[in-house]
């Protein structure tokens, strides 16, 4: 019975909770409404009214802020992972915030974001199991150091790596190395 009503109230903070993947590759994007889904259901990396994007605990306090005005999270070709905002279609996307990671993954491997199930979000790359030797990370947030426990309510913003991008490529633009 218990185990019922902690799947229902999962469903319920995470209604994607079906569909939700825990990876976002190269060109794929994170737009509002979507998110992802650490595999342990504890942990979600999604756009959320009056805060922006985050990485959000099972009971909704704040693991890891990235930006509170992008509109789009996006795994770039180069490895970078970026928070973009736009004003309308035929605006250009501004970056608000950036990992900074672009050009560190070694070719011919491909990167992707990935959420844990310890609240870790990390970029990875390899394109194992054809090249195990092209598998490694070039970017954390870390472990959560006080994962949930209780619902304490508790909230942790921590400052993203780096400071505000400049110049960070078009998102449409072709990756910067051949694979």
């Amino acid at each position: 019975m218990r185990l019922n009503i902690w799947i229902f109230s999962l469903i319920l903070l995470f209604p994607t909770l079906s569909s939700a993947k825990d990876k976002l590759y190269e060109g794929e994007y994170i737009y509002q409404g979507q998110s992802l889904l650490s595999p342990n259901g504890q942990y979600v990396l999604e756009w959320r009214p009056n805060i922006g994007y985050a990485v959000f605990r099972a009971d909704g306090s704040i693991r890891y802020f990235i930006d509170q005005w992008g509109r789009v999270l996006a795994m770039q070709g180069d490895g970078n992972f970026v928070n973009y905002t736009y004003y309308d279609d035929n605006s250009p996307w501004e970056a608000r915030w950036a990992s900074n990671t672009g050009g560190r993954c070694p070719c011919p491997s491909r990167s992707y974001l990935r959420i844990w199930d310890d609240g870790n979000l990390t970029i990875e790359y390899g394109q194992f199991p054809q090249s195990p030797e092209y598998i490694g990370r070039i970017w954390e947030i870390g472990k959560d150091s006080a994962p949930l426990t209780t619902t304490s309510g508790r909230q942790e913003y921590a400052t993203p790596p780096g400071p505000r991008p400049i110049n960070v490529p078009d998102p449409s633009m072709p990756a910067s190395y051949d694979y």
